[in-house]
């Protein structure tokens, strides 16, 4: 009896309208990831419907709007991390569309990276100096002297480690 109570919800939640349905709540929700995930499902059961691509790339330019302007806030907020991860998403739906607004963004972002990594080094906090220069490179390979600050930050770890291991060796 169990078993064909969950088959029959099964069969209710496996149609177009069911997946159009929970992506509308999901855009009411500013949840965007999962609107375009249950908009491309019901795609599935459709591929040749023209109005529900448009929607789902709809969809897709406003979570990448919205992803543009949180990483913007963030970045003001100097939460660089996340930062980091709106400008993943946008990057991620606003593709060629959003290129010129995204290079700026990336650029900022790389400047915003290289300051924490510039304060740990000051501190003599070496691993987490390489990691903040390292996303820095991600995201600009071309940024000044990035490069020479990496190798230097990994010198130092290579000589703290030498020294390190020259203490056990005695």
């Amino acid at each position: 009896m169990e078993a064909k109570a969950l088959l029959a919800q099964i069969g209710e939640k496996d149609t177009k309208e069911f997946a159009l349905q929970q992506g509308q709540e999901a855009i009411r929700a500013e949840k965007w990831d999962l609107a375009i995930r249950y908009f491309e499902r019901a795609l599935q059961y459709d591929p040749n419907d023209a109005q529900l691509i448009q929607s789902i790339n709809l969809i897709k330019a406003k979570a990448g709007g919205y992803s543009l302007q949180a990483a913007e806030s963030a970045l003001k907020a100097g939460q660089v991390m996340v930062a980091m991860e709106h400008y993943g998403v946008a990057q991620k739906y606003l593709g060629q569309e959003g290129a010129a607004a995204l290079n700026t963004l990336r650029q900022r972002l790389a400047t915003g990276a290289k300051v924490p990594g510039d304060r740990f080094k000051t501190k003599q906090q070496l691993g987490s100096a390489w990691y903040w220069y390292e996303k820095t490179r991600d995201l600009n390979p071309e940024y000044p002297e990035i490069f020479f600050l990496i190798q230097e930050v990994e010198d130092a770890i290579k000589l703290r480690v030498l020294k390190s291991i020259a203490v056990f060796d005695f």
